[in-house]
């Protein structure tokens, strides 16, 4: 998947170290269900990425509780 152009700023996060290559993909402002959600597979224990397991298996078309077991996946491999 190319990177998008309004993703750029995120190389810069993670030159300063806020963010990883590969890890969960930071949750919106509004997304409070999918942090929750996150929380019970400890994905949001683990630095926010470019891209992530979620995002290879489906992105968008996935429902949050997919999402977030999929993130959790991530994180325990």
């Amino acid at each position: 998947m190319p990177l998008a152009l309004d993703e750029l700023p995120q190389i810069f996060n993670i030159l300063a170290g806020q963010m990883s290559i590969i890890g969960p993909r930071p949750a919106l402002w509004n997304q409070d269900d999918l942090v929750a959600e996150r929380d019970k597979y400890g994905a949001n224990d683990v630095r926010p990425g470019l891209s992530g397991w979620a995002q290879i298996n489906g992105r968008d078309e996935l429902e949050i509780p997919a999402k977030a077991r999929l993130d959790g996946e991530y994180v325990f491999k």
